[in-house]
Parts: C-alpha cells; structure tokens; sequence
C-alpha cells in the first residue's frame, strides 16, 4: 500500500534526487538549506521526532515504565523477553508473512555520505537520544546486547 504524496511531499521529493542529497543540504546556508529543512518537514516520516509518539513528558520511562521495549534490530529476543514479561506461554510465528510484501529493494539506493549521517544526527538528536535512554532502560533491567547506533 503506497500513499498518495501530499503536494508538499511532491515538491520535497522533486527538490532532491535521493536521500543523500537531502540530508546532506541540512544546515546549508542559503536558499538550499532552507529547502532541505523544509522538505524535512514535509515528508510524512521525517516530520516528526519518533520520541514525541512515546515519550511526552520527558521521564516516562521513569514514572510509567513499559513492561518492555521492542527493538526492531533485537526483534526475535526482545519479543521473547516481552512475551515472558507478560507470562504467555509458547511461541509466536513472525515467519508467515508473504515474502513478496513488505520488502522494498535498496540496491539502486545511494549510502548515505559521512556529511548525510552526521547532519541526520544532527536533525533527529532529540531521538538519538530518547533511543540512548531507551537502551539504558533495557540494560537496567536485564537486556542483553545493545544495538549499534550512528556514531556521534
């Protein structure tokens, strides 16, 4: 299921040949810095800052703990510590998915520049840093590997 684009994700996605390029306009001076962060702000998942859907008020995980934190990179181990946490028993089948869905090709994708990483730290830090504390959390209270993160 694709999206319609909203008119001002047309204009971001026709300012920029790829992601690359967009991030590595962040924080250029001039007209085109001003275009990278306004097609930022466009563009339905880099509008927002993954931390505001989880964590409002800041010490959250604190006062109102989760029963767990499921990371996508640990997915098969974190959801089997969430499932122990919640008591049920036996197993779940994540492997009956169609394969054909779901799964887009990045092969003819350009990686990101060191520049592009650097400045998407830079405009996602309030997340880089809800996911350290998010980790701190997990390793408090019995996690076992840490993923890897972007390098500050």
């Amino acid at each position: 299921f694709a999206a319609k684009w909203s008119r001002q994700e047309t204009l971001a996605f026709q300012a920029f040949a790829s992601a690359n390029e967009l991030a590595e306009a962040l924080f250029l001076p001039g007209q085109r810095g001003i275009d990278a962060a306004l097609a930022m702000k466009s563009v339905r998942h880099t509008s927002r800052n993954l931390s505001d859907s989880f964590s409002l008020h800041g010490f959250d995980l604190v006062l109102r703990p989760p029963v767990w934190i499921i990371r996508q990179e640990h997915l098969h181990q974190d959801l089997a510590a969430f499932l122990e946490r919640i008591g049920h028993r036996g197993g779940i089948d994540l492997n009956d998915d169609d394969p054909a869905t779901r799964r887009m090709s990045y092969a003819d994708i350009p990686p990101l520049s060191d520049l592009a990483r650097q400045n998407l730290q830079r405009w996602y830090a309030q997340d880089v840093e809800f996911l350290r504390a998010c980790d701190a959390w997990l390793a408090r209270n019995g996690a076992g590997t840490e993923p890897q993160r972007l390098a500050g």
